[in-house]
């Protein structure tokens, strides 16, 4: 977990699809580990992210992909 946070920007703003569990958004590598990633971890068996496609240009990087779990 600290390589995934520490590739991501002061500013990351991380958005999680609206009408699931923890639909939202969260600011800062804490709120993304804290919101998403512990939750996540509690709250799920076997769960994976698997990102498909990365969208950027110097401002900003967007990840699309699939995400699965029990």
């Amino acid at each position: 977990m600290p390589s995934v946070l520490g590739a991501f920007a002061a500013d990351v703003q991380w958005t999680e699809a609206e009408g699931g569990p923890h639909g939202g958004v969260y600011n800062g590598p804490a709120a993304v580990l804290e919101g998403v990633f512990m939750k996540l971890g509690m709250e799920w068996d076997a769960f994976t992210a698997v990102p498909q496609k990365f969208v950027g240009n110097a401002e900003m990087v967007v990840s699309l992909g699939n995400y699965s779990g029990t």
